[in-house]
């Protein structure tokens, strides 16, 4: 049960790094050469602070966090 929420975790996580990654190259298309840095490096906040954690807690086989630990990270990596 443990691995398959960790690996659950960690795919959307990937998942919402690579349509944060999709969007910005999107953005760049259609930008008129308007380029900021938070839009095309946006889609290494879901995957530095989101994957990146919990594969390690996932390779180090530490506890998982408590849920409303996890509910309000996921909230803070959401803003």
């Amino acid at each position: 049960m443990r691995e398959k929420k960790l690996l659950s975790v960690i795919r959307k996580y990937l998942l919402a790094a690579g349509c944060c990654a999709v969007f910005g190259i999107v953005y760049e298309f259609f930008s008129h050469e308007v380029y900021t840095p938070y839009m095309y490096l946006s889609c290494l906040i879901p995957l530095v602070g989101g994957t990146v954690p919990y594969l390690i807690i996932h390779m180090a086989r530490a506890p998982l966090p408590a849920p409303l630990s996890t509910v309000l990270y996921a909230c803070g990596i959401a803003t």
